[in-house]
């Protein structure tokens, strides 16, 4: 829920850069803000049924999907890169790899049996999973949030200030300064998640 209502609120913040004309660069192009909150639904969709695999102890497959994304990702970018190098081909890119790990998710649930549509929902279970869970949102999402304007805050700035270069590098290099972070605290929510 919490990843829905970012992903919302990625939505109206580019609506309104876009409407206010900053930073210049978006509001001359549009698509780029258009793709960003489906990338965020897209990956939060991709998240919760990751915790399902990682509650089943199924983590060849959550490395599966991770290696999708990156070799989509890559291959995307690299073409994109050298066919027509622009600020969209990077952005086109990440949608890219999470809509490639989201359809290889959503083909380890259809052959799990699982459905990962509202289609068989019990509407009593919901409600009933609401009221008994009614205040994750507000733990979550102010985390959430915050999570989600640190990382996407430094390149935009950055890119405002001195381009799509130096934008880009800084990503680059935030990306791969990550990877071990990444690995030690995935570790670790493994640990506690289950």
């Amino acid at each position: 829920l919490s990843s829905v209502v970012v992903s919302a609120g990625a939505a109206v913040g580019g609506l309104a850069i876009y409407l206010t004309g900053w930073p210049q660069q978006f509001s001359e192009s549009p698509i780029t803000l258009a793709i960003i909150p489906v990338s965020l639904l897209v990956a939060s969709l991709t998240q919760t049924y990751t915790y399902v695999l990682t509650r089943g102890q199924r983590f060849s497959q959550i490395v599966m999907i991770k290696l999708v994304q990156a070799v989509i990702y890559a291959v995307v970018a690299c073409a994109i890169g050298f066919l027509y190098p622009s600020l969209e081909g990077l952005i086109v890119a990440d949608l890219c790899g999470r809509l490639a790990s989201a359809s290889y998710v959503a083909w380890i649930a259809r052959r799990d049996g699982r459905a990962l549509t509202l289609v068989d929902l019990d509407i009593n279970e919901l409600k009933r999973f609401i009221a008994d869970n009614r205040s994750l949102p507000l733990v979550s999402m102010p985390g959430a949030l915050a999570n989600a304007v640190s990382g996407a805050i430094t390149p935009i700035m950055l890119f405002s200030q001195f381009g799509a270069d130096d934008a880009g590098q800084f990503g680059l290099v935030a990306r791969v300064a990550g990877v071990p972070i990444a690995m030690v605290i995935m570790a670790l929510a493994q640990v506690f998640a289950g």
